[in-house]
């Protein structure tokens, strides 16, 4: 299936995977764009992986699941205390 944009979890996980490997080599600057928003057409699972309706209040829903997750991700790797991360939306 041919998508528009790349949803959040996987550009997490994508991001985890290269700041894995370069973080410990130079000093970085990363810019996540997460475009879920723009697609409340698409369902979104949850955790438990339950289908969602396909809602903009769910896309809310699934990107606020999926930054939790990046930030309980980048405490574990013991990233957190030494990176600033500014969310910002439109």
């Amino acid at each position: 299936m041919k998508r528009f944009y790349r949803p959040a979890s996987e550009s997490i996980k994508l991001f985890l995977n290269w700041l894995e490997q370069e973080s410990t080599r130079h000093p970085y600057f990363s810019t996540l764009y997460f475009a879920d928003l723009q697609f409340e057409d698409v369902p979104t699972t949850n955790s438990l992986g339950e289908i969602r309706e396909a809602s903009f209040s769910s896309q809310i829903e699934y990107l606020d699941e999926s930054l939790g997750s990046l930030f309980q991700e980048m405490k574990r790797k013991k990233l957190w205390d030494s990176t600033n991360v500014v969310v910002v939306g439109l």
